[in-house]
């Protein structure tokens, strides 16, 4: 990470490992000791998206494997990697990826 970016690696490190965990942007922004308008800028910054959307594109990746693997229907990867509502994971999927989950 550049220098500028640093504090925001024990945010990074825990959305990576935990992504399916719904915490509050405020967990995340106290990880990096930093305020939670701060955070979400240089987070912004940084990465292009914001917390929420950087942990939904982890969880898409996450999914689409899962899917790709064909162990596992759709409604139990949603849930398997953080989604609780089945039609905002298919919606974000489509969005993504330009087709529903089911075509995988």
């Amino acid at each position: 990470l550049p220098s500028k970016y640093k504090r925001l690696q024990p945010a990074l490190s825990a959305l990576a490992q935990h992504y399916r965990h719904n915490e509050k942007i405020a967990y995340y922004a106290a990880l990096c000791d930093m305020s939670e308008v701060g955070f979400r800028r240089l987070f912004r910054e940084y990465t292009g998206a914001s917390p929420v959307e950087y942990r939904n594109a982890l969880r898409l990746q996450e999914a689409r494997a899962r899917l790709h693997s064909g162990e596992y229907n759709v409604s139990e990867t949603a849930e398997a990697v953080g989604f609780t509502n089945l039609s905002f994971f298919i919606r974000l999927y489509k969005k993504k990826y330009g087709y529903t989950p089911k075509k995988e």
